[in-house]
């Protein structure tokens, strides 16, 4: 294969020219070939009929035209043994009829069927089982598709990470290049899934950070459902459906559950009820139970209160406080004493004795 410049007839836009050989098989048949244009590779349809000198055009995926493929030379192939004449059977007087026509020898015919038949199987076999399997290395998948199924086969497609080999294009193919399969048979081509990209752990975060974190990995995010959850708060991540750590290909979709906020669950009402059987009904219901003491008019040991009123909701798993009768509060009884009043002093009288003088 040759590839030179050749320009157009405007003499503005330089082309490719690429010289390539063909056989007179290929010529006559038709044939895919693959070619080579500046650093890119590119499946080229030969038509039946092709002659020498003949040009066709090189194009791009979006149809530009980038190159021209001339065929330059085409190989002889092998000569074909001439095939010996058969002379016809000499008529014998058992084959006159007569009125000295000729009879048909049931023998001949039969013979004659076989072979056309014979032949006729064979070209079918030639051309059942003569299809050529294209060399699609350094392809990309679309490139690969097109020239296996123009060779008559069946694209099949396997994905696999690389560390070498770009996203997209042929790592490897089942099928060896250039052998020969039945018509319609599948050839499996290896396809770069790129380098893998590790899942990262998103439970607990936020929707915004799970995203921020999924998009610098090079992966894409998706909400499949909300729920409410027992233990996350609003917009957090309840469960993703990629595991973390599960190897990625770049650009892949993890799916993921967000909650609504904290499970809403509505409240017993548990007043006049004893301790023991309060906090049986809040803990049933999810929540947790606290108790405190107060004086009340009810008999000491019912519940005469509670911190979330009975018939409304509250997040499950939080604590519902209950107030527990110790009776009526105590009166407090008066300390104060009444003073003795001081005796009065008669007039005149001392209390000093006679004698003090």
């Amino acid at each position: 294969m040759e590839e030179n410049q050749k320009n157009t007839n405007d003499g503005i836009i330089a082309l490719s020219l690429v010289r390539i050989e063909l056989t007179e098989e290929e010529a006559r048949r038709g044939c895919t070939k693959s070619v080579v244009s500046g650093n890119q590779q590119y499946p080229i349809v030969i038509p039946a009929g092709t002659k020498l000198g003949d040009e066709f055009e090189i194009r791009s995926r979006n149809n530009a035209l980038i190159g021209i493929v001339e065929v330059n030379n085409i190989i002889a192939g092998e000569k074909k043994e001439k095939r010996k004449k058969k002379t016809a059977p000499k008529e014998t007087a058992e084959t006159a009829g007569e009125s000295g026509g000729k009879k048909s020898n049931p023998k001949l015919i039969a013979i004659g069927v076989a072979a056309a038949v014979v032949v006729a199987l064979g070209i079918f076999a030639f051309t059942y089982f003569n299809h050529t399997v294209p060399d699609v290395s350094g392809l990309d998948a679309d490139a690969a598709k097109a020239m296996i199924e123009y060779a008559g086969l069946t694209y099949e497609e396997d994905r696999q990470f690389s560390d070498d080999v770009p996203r997209g294009d042929v790592i490897s193919q089942e099928k060896e290049a250039n052998s020969h399969l039945r018509k319609g048979a599948p050839v499996v081509v290896v396809i770069s899934k790129g380098k893998p990209i590790p899942a990262p752990g998103l439970v607990g975060m936020s929707f915004k950070d799970a995203e921020k974190n999924v998009k610098d990995l090079g992966l894409a995010i998706e909400v499949a459902s909300e729920e409410f959850s027992d233990t996350l708060g609003k917009d957090k991540i309840i469960s993703q459906d990629i595991e973390e750590k599960t190897e990625c290909e770049a650009g892949q979709v993890i799916n993921v559950v967000k909650s609504k906020g904290i499970t809403q669950v509505e409240v017993p009402d548990v007043t006049n009820k004893t301790v023991d059987e309060a906090t049986a009904a809040l803990e049933n219901e999810g929540f947790k139970v606290a108790v405190e003491e107060a004086y009340s008019s009810s008999a000491a040991g019912t519940i005469v209160g509670q911190s979330v009123e009975g018939g409304k909701t509250a997040d499950k798993g939080s604590t519902i406080t209950i107030s527990k009768s110790i009776g009526p509060k105590p009166v407090s009884k008066s300390s104060s004493r009444k003073k003795k009043k001081p005796k009065k002093k008669k007039s005149g009288s001392s209390s000093w004795g006679d004698g003090d003088w």
